[in-house]
């Protein structure tokens, strides 16, 4: 209790951020972070129907990557504005980030490397995605939100219709012989063990700017969620329309379909995020999420690095004590989440206070 008073204190003193955008960054890694732990060691069917999809369908972890998409959209609004509130110039901010985008694809690659032992420029990594994304994002926070939200509805329909146009064997959405496999194979890089093709990044882009148009309801809470409901409700009915006329739930192909069931269930969190935060209760719980928000990318970086490592140190240590029985797989799991989370609170100590507020969080 006392530990938890004492970082809702300091988030407190040192945030100039949007506190809801960082509650859901950290919740979605504390969700990678506890729930991968839960599934590779518990390995029984109800974990193992949270995790992704093997080919067709969709489960909750699949979200995961698409949601940080989004917010990074959000993010890449935010931050103009609050470096231009620093009186920074527009070259300035481009160039941060060209090189932050840069950096990302460089630790997506290493990270690769090191989690499978593939040296590859594949750009339908994780993070690779992410940094492709954020730079096209980049690149449309210039333009008009109705433009904004007209690329965001028409490039996943376009991204379709090119697996319409060359279908394979067993259709547009063949596992192994769908046009982006077989791009990939053209390409040096070859295609993805996982069947996740590198066209999958116009589909990121994409998400990147709907998270750009999405930023007025980071900016207006307390008039935004009723508004939020037809985005959500729109998103959920193309998605299952789009479903209903032959496009299936695919990340691995990121369909329309995939797409547009993750913006709406996006959004459903961001309502229930946005009305918690109303609450003091809530408020101190999404402080403490946000430590983790606002280390998101080392703290996912090293959980996949080390987690399994901490997992077993944890059993280790436990063992003197618990010996058998259902905690001996319970515990190991959410005690290495709960370093990581520690290791949060940790690096966010270590990082200085913004100057200015961020506009979006008055």
């Amino acid at each position: 209790m006392r530990y938890g008073l004492a970082m809702t204190a300091f988030v407190e003193r040192r945030s100039r951020r949007n506190l809801v955008l960082d509650a859901m960054r950290g919740f979605a890694i504390l969700v990678i972070v506890y729930g991968d732990g839960l599934i590779g060691w518990l390995d029984n069917a109800f974990t193992r129907s949270f995790d992704h999809a093997e080919w067709e369908g969709i489960s909750y972890w699949d979200i995961g990557q698409a949601a940080f998409l989004v917010m990074a959209g959000v993010a890449i609004m935010l931050s103009r504005e609050r470096h231009e509130g620093r009186g920074e110039n527009r070259a300035l901010i481009v160039k941060r980030a060209v090189l932050r985008a840069l950096a990302l694809f460089a630790v997506g690659t290493v990270f690769t490397y090191f989690t499978t032992g593939e040296l590859t420029l594949r750009p339908s990594g994780v993070l690779r995605t992410i940094a492709i994304g954020y730079l096209i994002g980049f690149g449309f926070q210039f333009f008009k939100p109705s433009l904004q939200l007209g690329f965001a509805l028409a490039i996943p329909l376009l991204h379709d219709a090119l697996y319409f146009l060359f279908p394979g064997p067993d259709g547009p959405f063949d596992r192994t012989q769908n046009i982006g496999l077989v791009i990939d194979r053209a390409l040096p890089w070859g295609s993805d063990p996982g069947g996740y093709a590198s066209l999958n990044v116009i589909g990121g882009a994409a998400v990147v700017v709907a998270g750009l148009w999405s930023v007025r309801y980071y900016r207006d809470t307390d008039r935004s969620v009723r508004r939020m409901l037809i985005p959500t409700l729109g998103c959920l009915a193309l998605a299952f329309g789009l479903e209903a006329a032959g496009i299936p739930f695919i990340k691995r192909a990121w369909t329309s379909s995939y797409h547009f069931c993750v913006l709406a269930i996006y959004y459903a969190h961001l309502m229930l995020f946005t009305l918690i935060a109303r609450t003091t209760p809530g408020k101190q719980l999404f402080r403490s999420f946000a430590v983790v928000g606002r280390n998101a990318l080392v703290i996912y970086v090293l959980f996949n690095l080390f987690g399994n490592h901490v997992a077993d140190f944890v059993q280790f240590a436990i063992r003197p004590v618990i010996r058998s029985g259902p905690l001996t797989d319970i515990i190991p799991p959410l005690g290495a989440g709960t370093l990581f989370w520690l290791l949060a609170y940790l690096l966010h100590r270590m990082k200085k206070p913004d100057p200015l507020p961020d506009p979006a969080s008055q």
